[in-house]
């Protein structure tokens, strides 16, 4: 699994591949992961995330596969979270 970081710098140093959707989709979790973000907060985006997945033109490869791994990341920081908090 990649990590956030390493997303983010793709789509910023490859920005012409991607959709403003995706770009404004990786940045609003950088923003939750920056100021510690309730789970609310991440489930909702992760929900629009599918949302996104499902209707988008599966054409735009790049697009969808910086959403699948958004996806991914968002659920372990999720799941990291919870850990954290049953603790």
């Amino acid at each position: 699994m990649g990590t956030l970081v390493s997303l983010s710098n793709n789509i910023f140093y490859k920005m012409a591949n991607y959709s403003q959707l995706v770009i404004d989709l990786v940045e609003e979790v950088e923003e939750a992961e920056t100021y510690n973000e309730a789970l609310d907060t991440l489930n909702s985006i992760n929900y629009r995330v599918g949302n996104v997945l499902e209707v988008i033109d599966k054409n735009r490869i790049a697009d969808v596969e910086a959403l699948q791994l958004l996806s991914e990341i968002i659920n372990q920081m999720v799941e990291n979270q919870s850990n954290l908090e049953n603790k």
